[in-house]
């Protein structure tokens, strides 16, 4: 690779598979190492694409403000393609790309970039920015060449305006991505790792899990539920999921990375596995934080170190927390289902609090009401959660989670998780209710 007047060599030999970026170190030079964006696929520049066919990864630059690429790709009639644009995500580059793809006669069969943000109903107290664009299309009959176009949403351009051009065989795509860059498991105790799952053509259920659990190590949860089906064309869409990860008192977790992959099952019974992208750390930076702002400042990151999720054992937890359904009563317009939680405490003095928050991944219009303290036990108490019609009938997972304070510091305590099946919404006069269900 070229860097300016210096060149120098990577050896991309023992890089594992499906690695999205290395780091180059520059001979004789102190600075941090460069990120380096890396594929399975055959790679192509710009200036020499020509005509093209997938698998293969573009490499290019809008120069100039106002300036649109242009790519052909021969394809098959009947085939799906899955096309991504990678710029925002490298950290190097300002594109808000916008790619649409054309057929033979110039009719658009699809285009990302500039619509709505990725559908997330479960995403409601935190501001969003759109990330880099992805589309899957069917080639139409008759049809054995598209056109790809790529350009930036408010027509800007120069040499910060790189961007890779991925483009796969198949219509149907998923990413998995961590949103934390490590994970402390308490010895005894569990902890939550929350998964992004952004979906492209691909509606069912989709499962979490971890490769390579080490002994001693308990890993439940990982369901993201099916989504509605779209009747519109595919786009992307994201939805949820939560790791729960359980350490006996004596297991062996040194930072080790864990391997985190998301698993979804295609209508033909084939798989779609992808590793989940870790950020490798996470620090905060100042600068525009808007919603809506353009160049809006998001975290610096470190995907180069290639660190998966390092899992650490930490401290026995001053109490461990359950939670159990006791009763669920069906409804009309939804279900009514009470939960009872219990603090398991290690010193009988330690004070409690009057309610804890519970999460069921991935459940839409639902609402956790009537929290209240078992006035014969302290340590344990009751909590209501309702749905609605607009409630997805699927297998959740539910946990919940509490603060203690302990010598002056706070802790916050995570149940296991258990699963809890909403099912389609009968209409009925009569209330019907089933126990321990």
């Amino acid at each position: 690779m070229s860097l300016g007047s210096q060149k120098i060599t990577a050896d991309l030999r023992g890089v594992p598979a499906d690695t999205a970026q290395v780091a180059l170190d520059l001979p004789g030079n102190a600075m941090l190492p460069i990120p380096f964006a890396v594929d399975d696929a055959p790679e192509v520049v710009e200036s020499a694409a020509g005509a093209l066919a997938a698998p293969v990864t573009i490499n290019g630059r809008l120069s100039k403000p106002g300036e649109a690429d242009r790519y052909t790709l021969h394809v098959t009639p009947g085939e799906g393609l899955t096309l991504r644009v990678q710029a925002r995500e490298l950290g190097t580059s300002k594109l808000m790309a916008v790619v649409a793809v054309y057929d033979e006669q110039g009719k658009k069969l699809g285009q990302a970039g500039d619509e709505p943000l990725a559908e997330d109903v479960y995403n409601v107290n935190q501001s969003r920015t759109a990330g880099d664009p992805e589309i899957g299309i069917r080639v139409p009959a008759d049809t054995h060449a598209l056109t790809v176009t790529i350009e930036d949403l408010a027509q800007r351009g120069g040499r910060d305006y790189g961007y890779r051009l991925r483009v796969r065989k198949g219509d149907q795509d998923l990413r998995a991505i961590l949103n934390t860059a490590y994970v402390n498991v308490p010895a005894g105790g569990s902890a939550s790792v929350p998964v992004v799952v952004e979906r492209h053509g691909i509606e069912g259920e989709v499962r979490l899990r971890v490769a390579n659990v080490p002994e001693g190590l308990r890993v439940e949860g990982g369901t993201s539920v099916a989504l509605t089906p779209m009747k519109d064309a595919p786009r992307l869409r994201n939805s949820p999921g939560v790791l729960i990860l359980t350490a006996a008192p004596d297991a062996h977790l040194d930072g080790s990375p864990l391997i985190v992959e998301a698993v979804a099952t295609l209508a033909d019974g084939s798989q779609i596995v992808r590793r989940a992208e870790g950020p490798g750390m996470m620090v905060g930076v100042a600068g525009a934080t808007q919603q809506g702002s353009v160049d809006r400042q998001r975290p610096v990151t470190a995907l180069w170190l290639h660190l998966a999720l390092p899992a650490h054992l930490t401290k026995s937890p001053a109490a461990t927390l359950e939670v159990a359904m006791i009763d669920r009563k069906r409804m009309e317009e939804g279900d009514q289902m009470l939960f009872r939680w219990k603090w398991n405490v290690r010193d009988p003095n330690q004070v409690l609090p009057k309610s804890v928050s519970a999460d069921m991944v991935g459940a839409a219009d639902i609402r956790m009401i009537e929290a209240k303290v078992d006035p014969q036990d302290g340590t344990s108490g009751t909590f209501l959660i309702t749905t609605t019609k607009l409630t997805r009938p699927a297998r959740y997972d539910l946990y919940i989670s509490g603060r203690l304070t302990v010598d002056g510091q706070t802790q916050d305590i995570v149940s296991r998780p258990i699963a809890v099946e909403v099912m389609e919404v009968e209409s009925r006069s009569v209330a019907k209710t089933d126990s321990n269900r």
